[in-house]
């Protein structure tokens, strides 16, 4: 994501919420996004709020995490220990004048959109 707002002058502006707290949340993002905007949310009001869901083990440690995990250990990204609830699942999502205009729920932790294209999307 931090590549895709980087490389388009049209994207939209990025707001981060992470289930940690304050000093979890700038640690991660101190050598990752420094400039980034990150909202603290452990106790997932907001993702409960945006229709963010939890999933069960299997689907977190299914066949297409497991194959994401492959593809991003081969592209060099590890995977640290888990913060927060490693079963509440992410999303992305686009708001214009209060109302979400785009939405993607995560439905492992391999999924993700093509950040690139998301404001070509909107």
């Amino acid at each position: 994501m931090r590549r895709a707002k980087n490389e388009h002058d049209d994207y939209p502006e990025v707001v981060l919420v992470c289930l940690t707290g304050p000093q979890d949340a700038e640690e991660f993002f101190a050598t990752r996004w420094p400039e980034a905007q990150v909202i603290c949310d452990p106790d997932k009001k907001l993702y409960q709020q945006f229709g963010m869901v939890r999933v069960s083990l299997f689907r977190l440690l299914g066949p297409s995490a497991w194959w994401s995990g492959l593809r991003a250990l081969t592209g060099g990204h590890g995977m640290g220990s888990p913060k927060g609830d490693p079963m509440q699942m992410s999303g992305a999502l686009v708001t214009r004048d209060q109302k979400i205009i785009w939405r993607h729920v995560y439905r492992h932790a391999g999924d993700h959109p093509e950040f690139g294209t998301v404001q070509d999307q909107v």
